[in-house]
């Protein structure tokens, strides 16, 4: 096996070991329309949201307000979209 010097920017400190894995190119593959794309994505932040409204009342209900207010102000950030 050859060496392979990469460069780039770093999205933490440290040293990574083992093998580079890099995208094979496929045959092109169908794609929704972009309607039908941004309706999964709706339905994808509503789950979300749901998700953490409920994470939400189950910190509140176990006395952790303060924790519950940012869960709260992330699922409002997502609620916007």
């Amino acid at each position: 096996m050859s060496e392979l010097s990469l460069r780039g920017h770093p999205a933490s400190s440290g040293v990574g070991l083992g093998p580079a894995w890099s995208r094979r190119a496929t045959g092109a593959s169908p794609l929704a329309t972009p309607a039908e794309e941004q309706d999964k994505v709706r339905r994808g932040l509503d789950a979300a949201v749901a998700e953490l409204s409920a994470l939400v009342r189950r910190l509140r209900d176990a006395g952790h307000a303060a924790d519950a207010e940012i869960v709260e102000a992330l699922r409002d950030v997502h609620r916007r979209r």
